[in-house]
Order: structure tokens, then C-alpha cells, then sequence
């Protein structure tokens, strides 16, 4: 039985010593290279394995909560990229990853999963180096450590496997090279005993069968490295007909044939293709394409499958998972149609946006558009009371072109017939809603089977917490003693007030904040946005014009009430009138335990500039799980006669390339370029979880429209948020201030 062979058969077939094997499994370097090949070919010959303590009794069956991962290198952006998506699923599952990386030695492999496999860690994720050595692989799951494979397939049994479909995008890409004009393409891939480069080399063959343009010569395989890259294709360029387009498997394959074609300086240089992850920023040289491919989703399905299989699910055992969407990218500047120069008539375009980061944002990015599109803008910062204020003055509004628009205010917008109907415009770019994520368009976009605005300002409601304090195992413990359950992420409201109170230093002086949580009662949109959360929880019901009364009048509101008006205890003095930039202020200096906020304002957080809590964030949802939807929309004042350049801007804000830079300075554009993007949301890493907020979220719908135009979202806000603001100053009770509104809300109906 192979379970059986010991290091000393291992040793006898490979005719050396024990100790020789031991070191080869040790990864010892002073080991030549000749010994450790024979040392691999006798583990595989002999089926040896690496060997566990039994996990049955109670000392093995204690769950450690890790996982390891084993990579080839982080040089590669898309080996990076996989990391990201399986480190976010697992840590949101409560599973620390442990990586370590094989370099392609095999021997650092085997030695990497001997000391995983000794830190008893519950299950494995890797992109092997072997795949020839399912045997092995097999008996550490027969052991009772699952294992999941990512992008290269091991022979044999059918492991659990996550992989791109590289045939079918490889074909595809060849396919459409050749459609260009192309006439004499090259491939360059890793060793074929890896599935994913054999099925890249499977479908670049299988393109130029169908044209009559295969041969032997238009593929080169090398070991993985920019090195082995470069050597093999100087070699033989040589002596084959010179390719007038590279395609390249990896990005380090790439780097090394251009430095070869650069070495050899052709006349003529080839352009180049190479497969990649999901960098926003690649390196993308003059004459290169990147195909871009989710490595992100990668992890994220790799993750999901580990965990099915220590869930016990069965079926998962055998599930091999391909993923065949990728997109080309050639440069992160975006690009304004020279053609729209002066289009505006030498008028300046004039923009109403709301003051913050997002609105500094666009303006820091204006001299691109202006320098390609020849049109000169004003933005105009304003408070949301003036936005507000201007929204409501016919007089006031003509004087924009563009007009920030709050999302509940897009229905009543719409039907006063301000802003201009976007329809034909999307109509004749139906790419653009592929770029946003699914729903955005209906929240944020449409009114009655029409679109009037294009997303600008996503924004979701999440918790923010110390995770460091929260994770700290002396507080833990007295925690525990104090309430009886886990130190975590607040799940309800009942939750959230419990670990205010234990997080503030008056009522605990072991506690290392201040205070258990910021608040930003700002009247009367701060008040409301924290508030209606609470009272959405404890009625457990969505609110519109309908039930309206009934939600306000329900003893479960009172209650959301006076939990509201509870947690002011244990925040900042002055949160009362505090909008979110306090909010902020407080959390990032370190002074506060948790903060609920919209997450288009806190890209502060992870800014060493201004934040003391760097790395130390945890986020979640919302306490009970209803957050109300935030944000705002970008429309076309139907009185400005300056349409044609007000869409070349919108056509502007809106080009995916931009996305990424919005972010890094402190916009939140709804784009799958961030919220699928590896390296984004290792910067921000609450990034997937807005996601999971948006889908659950509620919108602010008490409007003109739903309430056959008795009560405007301006009136039902600035009513509800004078209520929930004399309740918190304590000027009247919760059971006074939400009579108070509903007689007003009364006579208004």
C-alpha cells in the first residue's frame, strides 16, 4: 500500500541515503540538483507520502481555523490575484491563510505541504508545481486534508479544480488576431505538463487548423520563468519566420520575449499579447495587449469550493470549475474622441456637484478632458442643503448644464421634467451597463422604463470596527464573561449597543478607545440615514408611502427610537450635530471602537497621512442586516443648450479606464473594474462586501411619486430628521418625536 512506503524505501530506490531524502524533503539547498530530481522520481515510483498525526481523538480534532496556500511565485500578477480572492472568502469565513510559495522547485513544494500538513492546517489550496504527483495528493486527502487545485489539473483522479477555460480564450483571441491581418503568430507557453498551459497551447493550435496556418514552429514552451522566456526565443528566432504578434501565457513569459525582440532590434518589432490577471495598472508597453482575466473571481470560486468540502458536502469532491470571461486592455488613459473638440462652442460646461472627496476627484482628473476634448468645465461644489435649495428653484437650476442628483430624488426629477431623457444615448453604447455592476442601472438610473442619469456616487452603508481591540484575547475573554457570546461584529441592534458600551472607557476603563462607536446626527440627513437602519431592523419591513403611518406608529419604530438615542452614550460629545466627515475624523485618529457610514466616504481609512488605524479595520454588515441605499446620479439639465458637450462628459466620467484613479482619490464609481479588482480591494477590502450591502439594501422611497406628489423625499427627510434630532438632544422623547412627525406627515397627506 502506498500509505505504507517509508523514506528508507524512498531512499533504497533512489540510491542514496536517508538522510539525503530527509534533506531533499527539507528543501536543504546544499542538495545538487541531480539528487533532488532523483529523489522526486523515487517518491513518485514508490507513491511515498507525506504523512499527518491522526486527526481522530481530542487533541487532533480541534479545529485550528487555517488554510494553506501554496503558489508559485507573487511575481505574477495573477498568482497575486488568486491569493486575494481566496484570502477574502476564507477571512470572511473565519479562516486565517497561510501562503507559501515553490518558486516551481518541487522540492519546496513537497516541503511547504509537509509543514502545512504538520500545523495541522484544515485544507489546502494550491497551484502545483508536480501535477504528475496525484498519488501523493491523493493520499494527503485520504489523510483528511482537502485540497483544492487551482488552474493546473493534476493526472489521475478528478480533484476539486477552479481554472480558467485558457482553450477557449486563447482560440478566441488567435481568432481575432488573425481577423486583423495578422498573418504569423507566436506562442509562448510554460511546460505543457501543466494543464493550463496545455490547454493555452490547445487552442492556439486548434485557431490556426482552422485557417491552415499551423506548424510545429509557432509555439515555443519554456519552465515558467522571464529568463527561460528570453533564452528560448532568441534561439530560435533565428531560424524561424519572424512573428509579427507574440502571445505570451504569463506576464513574466512576456517581459522576457520582449526583451529578447528589443535585444535583437528588429526593424519590424512584433506586437505582443500577454495573458494576465487583473491589474488596473499593468505593465503595458507600446504594441502590447493584456488579457485581463478575474484571478480575483478565481480565488474567490476556489475559496468557496474549499470551504463546501470542509462543510462535509460530498458532491464537491469531484467539482472542476471553469472560468471563461476575460477582457483586453491596452492603456489606462481615457480616451476622449478627438472629433468632440470645441463641440461646446467655446462655452464653459457648468457642474453641480456635492462637496467632498468624489467632487475633488473629477476635478483633479478635469485636464485630461479638457486637453482631449477642448471643452472647459466648472465644478461647483455645494453643500447638500444648497444642492437641495437649488434643486427646488427653477431659476437656480438653469444656471448648470450637469446636475448632481440624490437616488431618491431621480423619480421626482424625472417626472418635473428637468433632466434629459439618456435613452438613445445608452442605446448607442450598450457596453456601458456591462461596466457597471448588476442593479445599478435600476437603482440609479431609471425611472419608468427610462434612463436619466448615469451612476456616479455609489455608495452602501457597512460597519466598521477595530478589528485589532475586537480580536485582542483579554477583552475577548472579558467579554464573554460580561454578555456570554463572542466578541465580534455586532449582528443586531441589541449587539451593537452591548459592545458601545463595553468599548467605552467611562464604563470600562480596561477599554483602549474612547468611545464604543462614532455617530453623525447632522439634522436631517444624518439623523435619518443612522436611524432609518434601525427602525427598517426592528419592524423587519421595507417603508414606502403605503405604510408609512403604520411603521411610524409601530411600538417596534419607538423602540428603534430609543436604541438610537442609547448609543449616543457611548459617542464623541458633539456627535449629535456631527456629519460624516467627524465621523471619520474620530475613527481614523483611533478614538472610537466602531463606525456605520456609507463607504464612499471613508476612503480616508487606509491613508497613513491621516489614519492611526491602518490595517486594523475590520468591516461587516449592518447590525440586523437593512441598510438604506446612499449615493448619487449625474444628469443632463434639460434647459442647457449645451447638450452635445454635457453628454461627452457624462461619456467621460463614465469610461471604465477612469474608475480605478476615481478611486485611489476618494470617488466610488459603481464600476466591476474596482469591485473585481484584486488589487483595489486588497487597498480597500471592504470592497467585495459593499456588494453583498447593495443587494440587500433598501431605497429611501418615500417620495413625490409613491405619494401621488403629497410628500416630496426633501419634506419626509427634513421631517423625520427634525424628529430623530429633538429625540437625541433629548428635547423630546422617542415617543414625542415620532408623534410629533406623524401629525405632520398627517396634515401633509
Amino acid at each position: 500500500m502506498a500509505d505504507q512506503v517509508t523514506m528508507k524505501a524512498v531512499a533504497a530506490t533512489a540510491g542514496v541515503s536517508v538522510g539525503t531524502v530527509s534533506n531533499v524533503l527539507k528543501g536543504d539547498r546544499r542538495v545538487s540538483l541531480a539528487i533532488v530530481q532523483r529523489v522526486q522520481e523515487a517518491i513518485r515510483t514508490t507513491g511515498y507520502h507525506l504523512s499527518a498525526p491522526p486527526r481522530s481523538g481530542s487533541k487532533w480534532s480541534r479545529k485550528t481555523r487555517t488554510v494553506g496556500m501554496l503558489l508559485p511565485s507573487v511575481e505574477d500578477a495573477n498568482f497575486a490575484g488568486i491569493y486575494t480572492g481566496v484570502n477574502h472568502v476564507l477571512t470572511e469565513s473565519g479562516y486565517q491563510v497561510f501562503l507559501a510559495i515553490s518558486s516551481e522547485i518541487q522540492a519546496r513544494e513537497h516541503r511547504a505541504l509537509g509543514q502545512f500538513i504538520k500545523q495541522r492546517v484544515e485544507g489546502l489550496i494550491l497551484v502545483t508545481c508536480q501535477p504528475e504527483s496525484a498519488a501523493m495528493f491523493q493520499s494527503i486527502i485520504d489523510n483528511g486534508t482537502p485540497m483544492v487545485f487551482v488552474e493546473r489539473k493534476p493526472g489521475g483522479e478528478a480533484f476539486p479544480l477552479v481554472e480558467y477555460n485558457n482553450a477557449a480564450q486563447v482560440k478566441r483571441l488567435v481568432a481575432d488576431i488573425l481577423r486583423k491581418g495578422y498573418q504569423t503568430p507566436l506562442l509562448i507557453t510554460g511546460p505543457h505538463d501543466n494543464s493550463s498551459e496545455r490547454s493555452a497551447w490547445q487552442g492556439f493550435a486548434d485557431a490556426l487548423r482552422e485557417t491552415g496556418g499551423w506548424n510545429e514552429d509557432a509555439a515555443i514552451e519554456t519552465n515558467f520563468t522571464k529568463e527561460s522566456a528570453f533564452s528560448s526565443l532568441i534561439t530560435r528566432l533565428s531560424g524561424l519566420t519572424r512573428p509579427d504578434v507574440i502571445i505570451a501565457t504569463s506576464i513574466p513569459l512576456l517581459l522576457g520575449a520582449r526583451q529578447a525582440v528589443r535585444i535583437l532590434e528588429f526593424a519590424d518589432e512584433p506586437d505582443f499579447v500577454g495573458l494576465g490577471g487583473d491589474s488596473w495598472l499593468p505593465f503595458v508597453p507600446d504594441g502590447t495587449q493584456i488579457l485581463h482575466r478575474n484571478a480575483m473571481a478565481m480565488g474567490e470560486a476556489a475559496g468557496a469550493l474549499l470551504l463546501e468540502l470542509l462543510s462535509g458536502n460530498s458532491e464537491a469532491r469531484g467539482k472542476q470549475l471553469q472560468l471563461d470571461s476575460a477582457r483586453f486592455y491596452t492603456d489606462t488613459t481615457p480616451k476622449i474622441r478627438k472629433s468632440v473638440r470645441l463641440r461646446s462652442g467655446g462655452k464653459k460646461l457648468r457642474v453641480l456637484m456635492l462637496q467632498g472627496s468624489a467632487c475633488t476627484s473629477v476635478a483633479i482628473l478635469l485636464p485630461s478632458f479638457h486637453k482631449n476634448a477642448g471643452i472647459e468645465v466648472e465644478i461647483v461644489g455645494k453643500s447638500l442643503p444648497d444642492i437641495t435649495e437649488i434643486f427646488h428653484s427653477v431659476e437656480e437650476r438653469r444656471r448648470y448644464d450637469i446636475l448632481q442628483v440624490d437616488q431618491p430624488w431621480l423619480g421626482e426629477a424625472a417626472e418635473d421634467g428637468f433632466l434629459y431623457c439618456l435613452d438613445e444615448w445608452l442605446q448607442a453604447r450598450p457596453e456601458m451597463a456591462d461596466y457597471w455592476l448588476p442593479g445599478i442601472t435600476d437603482a440609479y438610473c431609471r425611472y419608468r422604463e427610462s434612463s436619466y442619469s448615469v451612476p456616479y456616487l455609489f455608495s452602501t452603508q457597512l460597519l466598521f470596527y477595530r478589528k485589532d481591540i475586537f480580536d485582542d484575547p483579554h477583552l475577548s475573554s472579558r467579554f464573554r464573561k460580561r454578555h456570554h457570546y463572542d466578541l465580534r461584529a455586532p449582528k443586531n441592534w441589541h449587539e451593537f449597543i452591548q459592545m458601545a458600551a463595553f468599548f467605552t472607557r467611562s464604563l470600562n476603563p480596561d477599554s483602549p478607545v474612547d468611545f464604543g462607536v462614532t455617530l453623525g446626527g447632522s439634522n436631517p440627513n444624518g439623523a435619518v440615514c443612522e436611524f432609518m437602519p434601525r427602525m427598517l431592523a426592528f419592524n423587519n419591513s421595507s417603508l414606502d408611502s403605503g405604510n408609512l403611518m403604520a411603521v411610524m406608529a409601530s411600538p417596534a419604530t419607538e423602540a428603534a427610537l430609543a436604541n438610537y438615542v442609547d448609543s449616543y452614550r457611548f459617542a464623541p460629545p458633539g456627535s449629535v450635530d456631527f456629519w460624516w466627515d467627524e465621523q471619520v475624523e474620530v475613527f481614523t485618529r483611533g478614538a472610537a471602537a466602531m463606525m456605520i457610514l456609507y463607504h464612499g466616504h471613508v476612503a480616508s481609512l487606509v491613508d497613513r497621512n491621516y489614519s492611526r488605524v491602518v490595517g486594523k479595520i475590520g468591516y461587516d454588515l449592518l447590525p440586523g442586516g437593512m441598510p438604506i441605499l446612499g449615493g448619487w446620479t449625474l444628469g443632463i439639465n434639460r434647459q442647457s443648450d449645451n447638450l452635445v458637450a454635457s453628454l461627452d462628459f457624462l461619456d467621460w466620467i463614465c469610461n471604465p479606464d477612469l474608475a480605478v484613479p476615481l478611486t485611489l482619490l476618494g470617488g466610488s464609481p459603481p464600476s466591476t473594474r474596482v469591485y473585481h479588482n484584486s488589487e483595489l480591494c486588497a487597498f480597500y477590502p471592504w470592497l467585495p462586501k459593499t456588494v453583498e450591502s447593495f443587494n440587500r439594501s433598501s431605497q429611501r422611497n418615500i417620495t413625490k411619486v409613491t405619494s401621488l406628489g403629497k410628500i416630496d423625499n426633501y419634506s419626509f427627510e427634513n421631517i423625520l430628521g427634525n424628529a430623530v434630532h429633538r429625540a437625541i438632544t433629548g428635547e423630546l422623547s422617542p415617543a414625542s418625536a415620532l408623534q410629533t412627525a406623524m401629525e405632520i406627515f398627517q396634515k401633509l397627506k
